[in-house]
């Protein structure tokens, strides 16, 4: 019985501190600017190609 209440008291306690807490949240913001970044460069990848093929062929034409 006493372990379980010992158990009951160490896992609220954990739960009530937000200790680090902060450090989490930057991470996330941290994550989502990645992913935002990862997703403009995927976007924008296709129309630099396209650019410097473009201006491979006019080079190649001179």
């Amino acid at each position: 019985m006493s372990v379980t209440i010992g158990l009951s008291r160490h896992v609220t306690a954990l739960w009530r501190d937000d200790r680090g807490a902060t450090a989490v949240e930057y991470g996330l913001v941290l994550a989502l600017i990645t992913l935002a970044s990862l997703g403009a460069l995927a976007t924008m990848a296709d129309t630099v190609v396209g650019m410097w093929t473009d201006i491979a062929i006019r080079v190649a034409e001179i």
